[in-house]
């Protein structure tokens, strides 16, 4: 019976020290090495987009998977790349004024054409939101594939807009500060309302993240379709969320420099944890990307996430973060 007990005893322990073991670890990969800027990824579905800094301009590249594209090649500036499944949208300077482009993996066509700014538009299986001024404001806008259909109409600012599956959320000046909406297809929801800045949603299948200024710093909050939640809580900035599935990466300030964080639902890990600073996450999958100074330029990294790997050892665990120069594919 005492052999038993032990052996009880010993597995018990073994198998708590196997779950104290299991976390969120990441393997990362440096994208683009060269020397100018790249910036603003946009991650979908083991491919990148982002924009490039020609020495003149800014342009939109690709990567596929395998190799690198250069989408866009003129003499104005291209930016915010929006990324879907081999196509990408963004909004680009056509010489009086920003236009939103779309590329469907072939050819280039333009969406607007007016002598109005249309801007960061977001991207979902050949349809686009995006915000325009109107004369007066800033509104939302959606275009089906086919025709332009004005979300919103008022006299404040709407911005921002995050679009999927035919919804979209956006930021909303409210006459004191910014709130988040959600526009369901057919009807207006308002998200918040409170007296604190609320700003840069991230959609996803009827969920938001966006960040908030708190009095102090930037905080990440989640909305899941009824309740909200805050995700942070520090002395510390934490900004531009992007929502996967129940998931969220952003971008936050850890006393020295930005790093990459990343919450599975129940958990914050870090996805870099270095002495330069990384910006602009993106999230899809089991994978995020960012930009990250690399001393000179801003490069494009990524990383695959491996959710609740055990790391051991004979002295015990140890929870790896990162590790630099992997080859894991993306998903």
């Amino acid at each position: 019976m005492r052999k038993l007990s032990i052996f009880f005893t010993v597995l018990l322990s073994a198998i708590l020290l196997a779950v104290a073991c299991y976390a969120v670890t990441f393997e990362v990969r440096q994208l683009t090495d060269n020397n100018t800027d790249d910036a603003y990824p946009s991650l979908h579905s083991g491919t990148i987009s982002w924009q490039q800094w020609d020495g003149n301009d800014s342009e939109i590249y690709y990567w596929d998977g395998n190799s690198i594209i250069q989408v866009s090649d003129n003499s104005t500036n291209d930016v915010f790349p929006s990324l879907y499944n081999g196509t990408i949208a963004w909004h680009g300077w056509d010489g009086n004024d920003w236009e939103v482009y779309y590329w469907d993996g072939n050819s280039t066509i333009q969406v607007t054409d007016n002598n109005t700014d249309d801007g960061h538009p977001s991207l979902y299986n050949g349809t686009i939101a995006w915000h325009g001024w109107d004369g007066n404001d800033s509104e939302i806008y959606y275009w089906d594939g086919n025709n332009t259909v004005q979300v919103t109409d008022n006299n404040s600012d709407d911005a921002r807009a995050s679009l999927h599956d035919g919804t979209i959320a956006w930021q909303q000046w409210d006459g004191n500060d910014d709130e988040i909406y959600y526009w369901d297809g057919n009807n207006t929801m308002r998200i918040t309302d409170n007296s604190i800045d609320d700003a840069r949603p991230s959609l996803y299948s009827g969920t938001i993240a966006w960040h908030v200024w708190d009095g102090t710093d930037g905080e990440i909050y989640y909305w899941d379709g009824n309740n909200i939640t805050q995700i942070t809580n520090n002395n510390e900035d934490d900004w531009f969320p992007s929502i996967y599935n129940g998931a969220i990466a952003w971008n936050g300030w850890n006393g020295n420099d930005w790093e990459v964080y990343y919450w599975d639902g129940n958990n914050i890990a870090k996805v870099t944890n270095n002495d330069t600073s990384g910006g602009h996450a993106s999230l899809y999958g089991n994978s995020v990307a960012w930009d990250e100074w690399d001393g000179t330029d801003t490069e494009i990294y990524y990383a695959g996430i491996i959710p609740y790997t055990y790391v051991g050892g004979d002295s015990g665990c140890f929870i790896m973060n990162a590790a630099y120069g992997s080859r894991m594919a993306i998903k």
